[in-house]
């Protein structure tokens, strides 16, 4: 499930999951609108953070 997705389905905000991660709102708003991809340790927060619904391989690029 793409970050996007999960953050609309659980009506969760940017500021709200960013204070999760310990990182910025601009940070999540650029990760889920694909304009950059974690490094693993974050993948692995969100991962975390998402209950597995946000999966490591979510973050796999499409033209990779």
């Amino acid at each position: 499930m793409k970050l996007k997705l999960w953050l609309e389905e659980t009506d969760i905000r940017q500021a709200d999951f960013a204070r999760m991660l310990g990182i910025s709102q601009p940070t999540v708003s650029q990760l889920a609108n694909g304009a950059r991809y974690p490094k693993m340790e974050l993948a692995l927060k969100i991962r975390d953070v998402t209950k597995g619904k946000v999966k490591l391989e979510d973050w796999v690029r499409e033209d990779a």
